[in-house]
């Protein structure tokens, strides 16, 4: 909420900014300024200046900086209890979505290959993580998977554009950026299909490479990658989506055998 004139301090506008792992009786010291106050902040853009840059109404974006800039300034808030409902890790082995494709044939081309698709949907309350099983060309389905932190067991993934949903946080429209970390193979981007749900706005959709093995051959192809997710809004604070646990996102599996025998 907006912090009255008569109430507002630096410590609050310093606080803010992570000021208080300093303690709570620390001095703003030498170091920290208005203009990094500013820069630091949640930005309050309500007033404006004029051609010399000098504020006519309040705007702590413009310059010069001064105290009476805050009398009206919003602070960032929490984005509350986020919802895991899949395994956040950093260990390979912890996966929270995993797929494999795997085709056998008898004198005739075998063909696998599978991936994972990661999307962000939002309504009125909510924003959510989504993710479905991803197998192009129509190879066939092996095995698709996500860990459900709730039953501490693996579901299965669905391939319905509507997907699964994965996190749940409980604001409207917020914007995930998403970072992905090789650990194990070779990520290859995949063409993701279908994904639904208002505001739907794709974040991954990546897997193994495809496997493709003539009779008398087979090839196999395995990546492992850890998807990092954060969360940001203005007027809320940027979180990163990792549980509390630092370095830490959804750990994917995709997996790809193709095998052809060669007939008697």
């Amino acid at each position: 909420m907006a912090v009255p004139a008569n109430t507002i301090t630096i410590r609050d506008i310093f606080n803010e900014i992570n000021g208080t792992s300093h303690g709570a009786n620390a001095q703003i010291g030498s170091g920290v300024t208005m203009s990094s106050l500013n820069a630091a902040s949640n930005a309050y853009t309500s007033g404006t200046a004029n051609h010399t840059g000098v504020n006519t109404t309040n705007n702590v974006e413009a310059t010069p900086d001064t105290i009476a800039e805050w009398a009206s300034y919003v602070h960032a808030t929490s984005m509350g209890v986020i919802n895991y409902r899949v395994r956040i890790a950093t260990a390979i082995s912890s996966w929270g979505l995993n797929v494999n494709s795997t085709h056998d044939t008898q004198d005739d081309t075998a063909n696998a290959d599978s991936g994972l698709v990661i999307w962000r949907t939002h309504d009125g309350s909510n924003t959510y993580i989504k993710a479905k099983a991803l197998f192009p060309g129509g190879t066939p389905e092996t095995e698709k998977q996500w860990y459900d932190t709730y039953n501490a067991t693996a579901l299965t993934l669905t391939t319905a554009s509507s997907g699964q949903t994965l996190i749940t946080i409980p604001v409207s429209d917020v914007t995930i950026s998403a970072t992905v970390t090789a650990l194990e193979g070779t990520i290859v981007t995949k063409s993701h299909g279908t994904i639904s749900g208002s505001g739907a706005a794709l974040l991954v959709a990546k897997g193994a490479e495809a496997a493709e093995a003539d009779p008398g051959s087979d090839e196999e192809f395995e990546t492992r990658f850890k998807v990092e997710l954060t969360a940001s809004k203005s007027g809320y604070t940027t979180t990163v989506l990792n549980n509390g646990t630092a370095n830490a996102g959804i750990i994917c599996h995709s997996n790809n055998f193709a095998s052809a025998e060669t007939g008697e």
